[in-house]
């Protein structure tokens, strides 16, 4: 997952690290880092996992299993909570 903020405007949060933060001034500049964590984060089903403070969008990219059905249309809106695909069980 990727979180990716517009350029100049607001921030992204991550809620279970108090450290990362985008677009934070710094003796009057903005300073940049990247993070990388030593063991994977994984959140529980449903739980939020940050927000955006004005103008944004999440890439998401993963290998879907082979029984796996998008219930997305390209250009298609997603919100919070909606469900992007189901599994033929």
């Amino acid at each position: 997952m990727c979180a990716i903020g517009a350029a100049n405007v607001g921030s992204i949060e991550i809620y279970f690290d108090n450290v990362l933060k985008t677009n934070k001034l710094f003796h009057r500049k903005y300073i940049f880092r990247d993070r990388n964590f030593d063991e994977d984060i994984v959140p529980t089903k449903g739980e939020p996992f940050g927000q955006f403070n004005l103008g944004s969008t999440i890439v998401v990219i993963f290998e879907a299993p082979k029984d796996f059905k998008s219930d997305v249309k390209m250009g298609q809106r997603i919100k919070y909570g909606q469900p992007i695909g189901s599994r033929n069980k």
